[in-house]
C-alpha cells in the first residue's frame, strides 16, 4: 500500500535535545491526529466530519519521534475515495488548502511589508542607479499604493530585511529576530501556493459552503497543536517538512493566538467593496469595506480561483469604484471581521 509521509516538527527550547512535556506533547499530537484525519476524510469524501468514529476513521500509522527538532511523522495510506476528482489530490496538498482558508498572512507581516518597501526605495534612490534598482521601482512603487505584495515580493523584502543595515529598517521591529519568523511564515505561504497550484483544477469539484465548515472544524486542532508553545520551551512548530519539501504550515505564539481568537461565519453575506490588489499565485487580495474603515485581506478558495480571477480583475480597473462581494467573514472576539474568504464577485456593469 503506497502511503504519504506528513510531519509534525517542534523546533527551538527543550525540542532542540529531543525532549517535549509529556502533557501538551500528548495533547498536541491528539490534534495533529485529528487534522490529518478530518483532511483524509475530506479528501476522499468532499465532506467536514462532525466528529471521528468508526465510519470516518482513517487508519494512520506512526513513526517514533526523532531527535533534534522534534519531529512526529505520520504515514498516512493513499486510498481513493467517493469523490474520483479528488484521488488525485495528496493529502499534502489538501492540508495546504486548509491552512491556506483557516489564516492567511499576518497581519504583522501585512503592516511591515508595504514599510520596508518605502525604505527600500529611498535607498534605491540614494545610491548609484543600476538596472535592478530601476526594475524594481515599478514594483515597490505598487506595493506602497495598493498596501500588498505578493508572498514573492513580501518575501524578497523580507529577506532584504534581514541582510540590511539600514536603522530605517531596524526601527520597524522591536526584535530583529522578528524578520527571520517572517521569512519562516512566507516561505511555508510559498510551499502552500505550489502544492494548492498543482492540484486546483481537482479542487473544482469541492461545494463553497464547505469551506466554512471545514476551517470552524479545523481551527481548534492547530490551537492544541500550538500547546507545546505556551510555557516558552519550544519557539514554534511546522507541518509538512520534509527532506524535499519545505513546511506548508509554520506556527509561532503569535500565529497560534490568532487563530484561537477567530471564527468564520456559517452565512455569506454581500458586502459593497472596493478591490486594491490582488495576487493570482496565492488567490489573494485587499479589500476595502464601505461599511468598516480598515482595509480587509481576502482569499479565494482554490476551486472559485478561475471562475473569479476574471471578474476580480475587471472590478480593479481604475474606471470602477466599488463592487458587491460576497463573502464569509472571519470575525475576531469582539465580532469585528478581520479577513474575508471571497466566494462570488458580482458583474461590473451591476456594481454599485
Amino acid at each position: 500500500m503506497e502511503l504519504e509521509r506528513i510531519n509534525l516538527t517542534y523546533n527551538g527550547g527543550i525540542a532542540t535535545a529531543g525532549r517535549m512535556h509529556f502533557y501538551e506533547y500528548g495533547r498536541a499530537t491528539y490534534g495533529f491526529a485529528r487534522l490529518l484525519n478530518t483532511a483524509e476524510h475530506f479528501r476522499r469524501t468532499g465532506r467536514v466530519a462532525q466528529k471521528i468514529g468508526a465510519r470516518n476513521y482513517v487508519d494512520l500509522i506512526v513513526e517514533a519521534p526523532r531527535k533534534g527538532s522534534f519531529v512526529t511523522e505520520v504515514m498516512v495510506p493513499v486510498l481513493a475515495g467517493t469523490v474520483p476528482q479528488l484521488s488525485g489530490v495528496p493529502v499534502r496538498a489538501m492540508i495546504a488548502y486548509i491552512f491556506q482558508l483557516l489564516l492567511g498572512r499576518s497581519e504583522h507581516i501585512d503592516d511591515i511589508v508595504p514599510e520596508l518597501a518605502k525604505v527600500r526605495q529611498v535607498e534605491d534612490r540614494n545610491s548609484p542607479p543600476t538596472r535592478e534598482a530601476v526594475d524594481r521601482f515599478a514594483v515597490l512603487e505598487s506595493i506602497i499604493k495598493s498596501q500588498t505584495a505578493t508572498t514573492r515580493q513580501a518575501l524578497d523584502l523580507v529577506k532584504y530585511a534581514i541582510s540590511s543595515n539600514n536603522r530605517a529598517v531596524r526601527r520597524l521591529v522591536d526584535d530583529q529576530s522578528e524578520y527571520i519568523e517572517m521569512a519562516y511564515e512566507l516561505e511555508a505561504e510559498l510551499e502552500q501556493e505550489s502544492e494548492i497550484n498543482r492540484v486546483d483544477r481537482y479542487l473544482k469539484v469541492l461545494e463553497p459552503d464547505a469551506v466554512a465548515r471545514l476551517s470552524s472544524r479545523v481551527r481548534p486542532m492547530v490551537s492544541e497543536m500550538g500547546l507545546p508553545l505556551r510555557r516558552g520551551d519550544v519557539d514554534n512548530f511546522t507541518i509538512g517538512a520534509s527532506n524535499d519539501n519545505a513546511p506548508i504550515g509554520y506556527f509561532n505564539r503569535r500565529r497560534v493566538a490568532a487563530i484561537q481568537s477567530r471564527t468564520v461565519e456559517n452565512e455569506a453575506v454581500w458586502l459593497e467593496s472596493r478591490i486594491h490588489g490582488y495576487d493570482r499565485d496565492a488567490g489573494a487580495g485587499k479589500a476595502s469595506l464601505k461599511s468598516f474603515p480598515k482595509r480587509l485581506k481576502f482569499v479565494v478558495p482554490a476551486e472559485r480561483r478561475a471562475y473569479l480571477q476574471p471578474k476580480i480583475l475587471s472590478a480593479m480597473n481604475d474606471s470602477v469604484d466599488t463592487v458587491n462581494l460576497n463573502v464569509l467573514r472571519v470575525l475576531d472576539r469582539s465580532k469585528q471581521p478581520t479577513s474575508l474568504i471571497l466566494l462570488d464577485l458580482a458583474d461590473v456593469q451591476d456594481a454599485v
